[in-house]
């Protein structure tokens, strides 16, 4: 196992949102394997599930997955506070935003 990527329900500012998530081991960091897997949740995202939004929220330092995000096509939102009270940075995305 290298990481995970994947789809899970986050609540941001008392909304439930459908977040994108994505982890990969430091090992295989910059080998585009983040990004593939974030756009693979996008397309089925917009594509067969035919929602209208999606998110993926991070620790702001996390500059790494701040690029994923952006690669997708994902624009900065907002800040929120996480359920620990961390602020975390939002991105989001419609199927308007695809790239």
């Amino acid at each position: 196992m290298i990481g995970d990527c994947g789809l899970t329900f986050q609540c941001v500012d008392e909304i439930q949102e459908l977040e994108i998530g994505y982890r990969v081991l430091r090992a295989y960091w910059n080998q585009g394997l983040a990004t593939e897997g974030a756009v693979a949740c996008r397309d089925y995202v917009f594509e067969k599930l035919r929602r209208d939004r999606v998110i993926s929220w991070m620790c702001p330092k996390n500059i790494a997955s701040r690029r994923v995000a952006e690669k997708i096509g994902m624009r900065l939102e907002k800040e929120a506070l996480d359920r620990t009270g961390n602020t975390q940075v939002v991105y989001s995305m419609s199927p308007a935003d695809r790239i």
